[in-house]
């Protein structure tokens, strides 16, 4: 056999199978010339259909030629679209999409509002609140609206063609207010009425936080849930508010904003407890109006927080309050009003690290126990820089400038361990009353004391005035002494009065002239220094002797035993030049004047 031959594969009718033997039936067994004999039989009664078909086909060439140059493919695809949308296969295939992936886009609330592509279960983000790019951009979910649902226009809006429907804002646990509908192009009183509706949320609703985001216009605005936190979104918004801002609440958190008043009105009233206030900065309009911050309850406390330009910077009347790193600048007039500081009661207020200056008065102090440590207090034009009339004052490790007076009536004043620079020939106390509570003056260098450290005015006091000055430098241009005053020391109005304390000066100057111990009093226009000790020295009647302002018994240094004077038993006096063979000291054995001495502490052998 030919090996070009192949064996023909099964097609359908012409199947053919050739074997050496002939086969049970015929037509399995035709001869090639008898297959082909019958295809070319078939062909022939073929052949009308095939030339039909031919011409059936180029006239479809040409239609479809023809309707594709003649095509409107914009008009078809409407022409469609229309078909669809009158048969509702259009509205179930976009509802179908929506509820899985789409956000509609809008300009504005408004423009929501007025849709008529909405449905429920679909989420739509506006572009602004207002208008577009007025940054309260926001995403809000359509859905069933509910018996309980209040539209509020900040959280919750109805929309205009769907009665059924409502927009809610989605809400995070930052509530930035140009997305609720602040504008600083809308009045005081409409942003207020905006604000109370979210602060009404958030008392209502714990763990929010409110941000000012804008420099808005306010009519104040009050807390009275607790743990709210209120701040700014940068450090350059200032919000100015026409009325009080209110704290009746506890645990609240405002930091990182500034607030203005144009007003005569208290900027920050605080009656709850355990609040923190951290980079917050209050200003007045310069004006000798309005009063920065009021508190009357305890546990309140400032960091790094700014308040300025007030009548008075702040009121406290209550425990606990205490100010960390701030700054208390006050309004730099002559008006009485004018204070800084004013405390009126309350344990424990404490100003730490602070920069205290100007007002008419600094301090105004009439109760409480308030401490200020490491502070920069500094004066202004007033006439009474620390009025002083009750309570108890600790100054400490503090830089006093250009004090002009402290005036004392009525309290408990400790200045220790500050550097005090007084202004020429000035005060820095000033006592107008019978009874100032005691007075102590330890280790602090006073500058410039070129007047008066301390002046007694009007009437001599009734009783003993408890006055303790130890390890105190002066410097001016009067005579000074290493550890007391300097020439003036001590004055009163006119020389007959007398400031009634007991002072030790074994020998002192009294006006420039050596003498003996001085009674109990003082004598106007002199000064009081002890040659030996170089400090002041008290008697204490509880104790019965002369001790120092630390309660301690004095030391005395001399080459002899004293010839005058008064002496007490166990008085000691120091030998000032010993020698090989000679004693220690004195100690006086029988008080009088001079005593009985006898020495003690042999040297040598």
């Amino acid at each position: 056999m030919d090996k070009n031959i192949q064996k023909i594969k099964p097609s359908g009718i012409f199947t053919n199978y050739i074997y050496k033997a002939i086969p049970l039936a015929f037509d399995e067994s035709m001869s090639y010339y008898e297959t082909l004999c019958g295809i070319l039989s078939l062909l022939k009664t073929q052949e009308e259909v095939v030339n039909n078909n031919a011409d059936l086909l180029a006239e479809l060439e040409t239609y479809v030629q023809n309707y594709f140059k003649n095509l409107d493919v914009q008009t078809e695809i409407n022409n469609k679209l229309d078909q669809m949308a009158e048969s509702g296969q259009l509205a179930d295939i976009i509802a179908q999409y929506l509820q899985v992936s789409s956000i509609l886009a809008y300009n504005s609330v408004e423009d929501m509002k007025n849709a008529n592509n909405l449905v429920e279960n679909s989420f739509v983000e506006t572009y602004g609140f207002y208008n577009y790019g007025d940054g309260g951009s926001a995403k809000y979910k359509i859905r069933k609206i509910t018996n309980v649902d209040v539209i509020d226009n900040i959280f919750l809006f109805s929309l205009t063609n769907y009665s059924d429907l409502v927009a809610e804002l989605i809400k995070d646990t930052t509530i930035y207010l140009k997305k609720c509908g602040l504008s600083i192009n809308k009045t005081a009183e409409e942003n207020t009425e905006i604000l109370n509706k979210i602060i009404t949320f958030c008392n209502e609703n714990d763990k929010y936080k409110i941000v000012f985001d804008d420099n808005y216009t306010i009519k104040g605005f009050t807390l009275t849930n607790n743990n709210i936190d209120i701040s700014g979104s940068s450090d350059k918004i200032e919000i100015i508010t026409t009325d009080e801002i209110k704290i009746n609440s506890n645990f609240n958190f405002i930091h990182d904003i500034k607030f203005m008043i144009n007003t005569d009105i208290i900027l920050l009233n605080i009656s709850g407890k355990y609040n923190n206030f951290d980079n917050l900065y209050l200003y007045g309009n310069n004006d000798n109006t309005g009063i920065g911050i009021n508190v009357t309850n305890f546990c309140n406390e400032f960091t790094n927080c700014s308040i300025r330009e007030f009548k008075k910077s702040c009121i406290l009347s209550n425990n606990y309050i205490v100010f960390n790193n701030c700054y208390l600048i006050n309004c730099d007039n002559s008006v009485g009003e004018s204070t800084n500081i004013n405390i009126t009661a309350g344990d424990n207020i404490i100003f730490n690290n602070c920069d205290i200056e100007k007002g008419f008065n600094i301090l105004n102090i009439t109760g409480g126990n308030s401490t200020f440590d490491n502070c920069y207090i500094e004066a202004a034009t007033s006439r009474y820089h620390l009025l002083l009339t009750g309570g108890t004052i600790n100054i400490t490790n503090c830089y006093l400038n250009s004090l002009r007076i402290n005036k004392q009536e009525n309290c408990n004043l400790t200045l220790s361990k500050n550097k005090i620079n007084l202004i020429n020939d000035d005060y820095l106390i000033y006592i107008t009353t019978q009874n100032i509570g005691y007075l102590v003056i330890d280790n602090n260098i006073i500058m410039n004391s070129g007047g008066y450290v301390i002046r007694l005015v009007d009437s001599t006091p009734t009783t003993k005035i408890y006055v303790y000055i130890d390890n105190s430098w002066v410097t001016g241009t009067k005579n000074k002494y290493l550890y007391i005053m300097q020439d003036r020391c001590w004055c009163v109005e006119s020389s007959n009065h007398i400031l009634p304390i007991s002072i030790l000066n074994r020998e002192y100057t009294k006006g420039g002239v050596t003498s003996n111990r001085p009674s109990e009093n003082l004598y106007a226009g002199l000064t009081y220094g002890d040659r030996n000790y170089n400090k002041l020295c008290f008697y204490n009647a509880y104790l019965s002797k002369w001790v120092d302002a630390l309660g301690n018994t004095p030391v005395e240094k001399r080459s002899a035993i004293p010839t005058s004077g008064n002496y007490v038993v166990g008085d000691i006096i120091f030998n000032s030049n010993p020698t090989n063979g000679g004693y220690i000291g004195w100690v006086c054995v029988s008080e009088g004047n001079p005593g009985s001495w006898y020495p003690f502490g042999k040297i040598g052998s």
